[in-house]
């Protein structure tokens, strides 16, 4: 028999949101045995009260629960690890790129480059790359500009998945319509903090 706080955990996974009163009547309980449940809970921190609502003159405020930030980044490093596993297990080079590809225009959230001058999309792709967390620049060079990221967003996982780096690529690839390649990785340089640097082909 699935617990009540699994329960709860797997309404509020689908939900987002909930109330003692709602999930009393979903599990057919007493209101009394779900608040036990949900103070169990929030004590463990696996859930937080969002909001409390007046829905009338007398009683109680009516609170609304949801699952905590930490139990939902836990949920989405559970997806990503789950999505970088199957990617990384594709054989097929091609195939695995075109994976990859679909990923970063999902992650981008684009589906073609704008007809711009390199240098607007440069820009446009610090942009993008800055509100995704990277803290990207790119730099004029004789032979080609380059795109420096100060900040990897996954390098809690770069170790365990490689093909991060070459989502990276790829992001940066759809960003500016043109081939990228890599030429550092985590580099640092006179002890500052490490950087990936990029160069259009």
């Amino acid at each position: 028999m699935i617990k009540i706080r699994d329960q709860i955990i797997a309404y509020l996974e689908e939900n987002q949101t909930t109330t003692a009163i709602n999930l009393a009547q979903l599990l057919n309980v007493t209101v009394a045995n779900v608040r036990y449940h949900l103070k169990i809970l929030l004590n463990e921190r696996i859930i937080e009260v969002i909001d409390d609502i007046n829905l009338g003159p007398r009683g109680r405020p009516t609170r609304i629960y949801s699952l905590s930030k930490n139990e939902r980044s836990i949920g989405l490093n559970n997806l990503l690890r789950s999505t970088l596993e199957e990617i990384s297990q594709i054989k097929n080079n091609r195939l695995k790129e075109n994976r990859l590809r679909k990923l970063a225009r999902i992650i981008i959230g684009i589906s073609e480059t704008p007809a711009h001058s390199l240098t607007i999309k440069l820009g446009n792709a610090v942009s993008r790359l800055n509100e995704l967390g990277y803290k990207a620049r790119w730099e004029a060079h004789s032979t080609s500009p380059n795109i420096i990221f100060h900040n990897c967003p996954y390098s809690s996982f770069i170790d365990s998945f490689p093909v991060l780096c070459q989502l990276d690529q790829i992001i940066l690839e759809e960003l500016l319509g043109t081939k990228v390649i890599q030429d550092e990785k985590l580099a640092s340089f006179q002890g500052k903090h490490p950087f990936c640097l990029f160069s259009i082909k």
